[in-house]
């Protein structure tokens, strides 16, 4: 066995903390999340031989080119999907015999779309779902849990993360607000449709579906081998580049890009998928409840950022289209942009967060207090049997203080922006 596999690279998000001192760490400084089985046999023994050994071979990870040729097969597999439906829906149009065209053609068919949505939305993002699971089950198989960080958190940790999700939403938000103002639109009021349909419907197919579906492929699968190809940064910036392409519409990819990055930090710091799950999900249900009740909390460039017209039943309904036409000049409005002084809150908010989730990321110590590492920045965890634990350094009070103040500024600057 190779002496140095043994040896953690470098930590990445190493920060100005003092570095470990021999022994176990100091127990009032971290939190205990999990203590592994400790093996009888000695630590250089064939039973410990996967200690910095990766469970899958770095070069059967997928690296930038071979990414690319998986998410075509997701695309594809979408695209086949979506041909499918749609033959299976003209031939019980035509089943019936020739269609009659109504002399409400209009309104008929708007009618007709939104049905085709109510189903169309909820199969496509659990076909993800199955995709995703496929992909993983079959290149991780037994090892699945353990090499892609299905693990638990901290209590700190999962409140940070749902502190981070509203204005990250808004940062998001204005990264697509940027966007519509210099890339083309394509037309598409899908989820502007289904945003109407019953609350437990729209969390369950547009929130937690894709928040299982695209982490389970794209933090736990595809980052995992970029990251160990292209290193942190990179693979990092590469993952979240095709986690806004897979969303097809140019726009709404800018604010995924975005949003890629701020899930694959949550990710590599927790050493955690429930935690980019958790940021996903809740990040999709803000949006659709912007979709809902953004007329009763309006605020500028995120819940009130479209014209509307009346819909099917009456309801406004939002015209993204009519928008980014306005914006181009062919109408006679504007891109409406989030306030500045929100967003300096809300950047401040989110660097505080990120700031506290790096003091409090999860570790996995040997009994010397070294380090365990998979041989790259990764959420994968040690086999079992393996002597370590795994644990998360508690909040200091400065930064628990920074986090209480930089939340407080931007709670109360959301509040005068929509009392505005």
């Amino acid at each position: 066995m190779d002496p140095q596999a043994d040896r953690p690279p470098p930590d990445t998000f190493a920060t100005s903390e003092p570095p470990l001192a021999s022994g176990p760490p100091p127990v009032p400084e971290t939190e205990v999340l999990e203590v592994l089985e400790i093996d009888s046999a000695p630590e250089d023994s064939a039973a410990d031989s996967s200690i910095g050994t990766p469970t899958v071979g770095k070069y059967r990870l997928p690296n930038a080119g071979r990414a690319l040729l998986w998410i075509l097969l997701l695309i594809g597999s979408q695209l086949v999907f979506a041909v499918l439906v749609v033959v299976v829906l003209a031939a019980t149009l035509m089943a019936g015999g020739e269609p009659q065209v109504p002399q409400d053609l209009p309104s008929k068919i708007a009618e007709q779309e939104r049905l085709f949505n109510r189903f169309l939305v909820p199969l496509a993002t659990l076909l993800t779902l199955g995709v995703s699971l496929g992909v993983v089950l079959l290149t991780f198989r037994k090892e699945t849990a353990r090499c892609m960080g299905l693990r638990g958190m901290s209590l700190t940790q999962v409140a940070l993360v749902l502190l981070s999700v509203l204005p990250c939403a808004l940062l998001a938000s204005e990264f697509t607000n940027c966007a519509s103002e210099v890339l083309p639109n394509i037309s598409m009021d899908l989820f502007g449709d289904f945003a109407k349909e019953s609350w437990w419907l729209v969390f369950v197919a547009a929130c937690l579906f894709p928040g299982l579906g695209e982490e389970l492929f794209f933090r736990g699968f595809l980052s995992r081998g970029l990251v160990a190809h292209h290193g942190v940064w990179l693979g990092t910036l590469i993952t979240a580049f095709y986690f806004g392409a897979i969303h097809l519409h140019p726009i709404q990819a800018c604010g995924a890009f975005a949003l890629g990055i701020a899930l694959q930090f949550v990710f590599l710091t927790t050493r955690s998928l429930w935690g980019a799950i958790l940021l996903h999900t809740a990040n999709n249900a803000v949006a659709f409840l912007a979709m809902r009740y953004g007329d009763l909390v309006p605020i500028p460039g995120f819940t009130w950022n479209s014209p509307v017209e009346p819909g099917v039943d009456g309801d406004p309904a939002p015209r993204y289209d009519l928008l980014v036409e306005a914006a181009q000049g062919t109408g006679a409005g504007t891109i409406v942009h989030t306030a500045p002084l929100l967003l300096l809150a809300a950047t401040f908010a989110v660097a505080a967060i990120g700031w506290a989730l790096l003091r409090t990321r999860t570790r996995w110590l040997r009994p010397d207090g070294t380090e365990w590492s998979p041989g790259f920045l990764s959420a994968e965890g040690p086999r079992p049997k393996v002597p370590v634990q795994t644990v998360a350094s508690q909040l200091d009070g400065v930064t628990g203080s920074v986090i209480v103040l930089a939340n407080v500024a931007f709670f109360a600057t959301l509040y005068f922006h929509i009392q505005r």
